[in-house]
């Protein structure tokens, strides 16, 4: 076969053969087309990382004021000063719709008391009832809405979220065991004189929900979720925390499980990193680790240790609110 016939064969869709160059065989340029410039490559000038403006001093002493504050940050005083606000209502004013669900009421009103409302509340109060499954027994008081009332006595208050009280009662043979939980989502505020000594008449604005076993003369465990701000520009956030007693199966009664952030006045989050179980089947938490001390990080740089006292989550009289 030839070296003509070769080309023919194997070249036959190309425009040349034998090194013949093929510039002659393309179509002209138009002089009109402005053929674009090739783009830039763009460089993100990267900015400095932030840098903690809160000593670390700061963030232990906001940290132990949340852990001492949290307990008394419950459901109580807000369903306590509704049942006082409702008192100065009437059969008409605000008008009741009775459910399945307890009581519900949507209106704009004045009462002959002279006590005013306006909004909307979902109420629901049930008390020592029966659960035949677990045979505990359980009382509940919630209430939900959004809605504004002054009192008779001029007293105001300001509903905008849920708030609920749950206690069950059971027996585990000798031991009595209570599981009190409370929760907190909205904003809340009252002027009345029983706001006295709550954190009603501070600037505390909750997102909150705690969780109490207590086993009476046994053992107890506390869980936390959520937060809450308005400690002096501090916020504290818990996500799910957990701390129990050695009775109970912790390995580190003494301390929180998880981490727990803490937002400065700026703006900017800590975390504190505790050693504590998360449960009884949780690895056994070494005996040098369980100081009760935490790793704070800012930006996932650790900046040193704070250590706290969390008797304010353990330890109550009778019940925790």
């Amino acid at each position: 076969m030839t070296k003509t016939m070769r080309c023919m064969s194997v070249l036959a869709l190309t425009w040349g053969c034998s090194g013949e160059s093929t510039s002659s065989l393309t179509e002209p340029t138009n002089p009109d087309v402005v053929e674009p410039e090739p783009p830039s490559v763009y460089i993100y000038e990267e900015e400095a990382p932030p840098q903690p403006e809160a000593a670390l001093a700061d963030v232990n002493v906001a940290l132990q004021s949340a852990l001492d504050a949290t307990l008394s940050i419950n459901a109580a005083p807000v369903l306590a000063a509704y049942d006082e606000v409702m008192a100065a209502s009437s059969a008409t004013c605000p008008y009741f719709y009775n459910t399945q669900d307890g009581t519900y009421w949507l209106d704009s009103c004045v009462a002959p008391s002279g006590a005013q409302f306006d909004g909307y509340v979902s109420a629901f109060t049930i008390e020592d009832q029966l659960d035949p499954e677990s045979g505990a027994l359980f009382s509940l008081s919630y209430a939900f809405g959004g809605a504004t009332v002054v009192d008779d006595l001029g007293n105001m208050l300001e509903i905008g979220g849920a708030a609920g009280l749950q206690t069950q009662f059971l027996e585990f043979g000798e031991i009595d065991v209570y599981i009190y939980t409370t929760q907190l989502q909205g904003a809340f505020s009252w002027d009345g004189a029983s706001a006295a000594g709550t954190w009603l008449e501070t600037d505390i604005a909750p997102d909150l929900t705690v969780q109490i076993t207590d086993a009476i003369d046994f053992g107890f465990s506390t869980g936390v979720t959520g937060g809450f701000g308005g400690l002096d520009g501090w916020a504290v956030a818990y996500d799910n925390n957990t701390i129990f007693s050695a009775t109970f199966g912790s390995s580190c009664p003494e301390e929180l499980s998880g981490t727990v952030g803490v937002r400065s006045p700026d703006g900017h989050w800590y975390d504190v990193r505790f050693d504590g179980p998360v449960s009884e089947k949780s690895p056994p938490v070494p005996a040098a680790d369980c100081d009760g001390c935490g790793t704070v990080y800012f930006q996932g740089v650790e900046m040193g240790q704070s250590c706290v006292d969390f008797s304010g989550l353990t330890t109550w009289e009778d019940s925790p609110w």
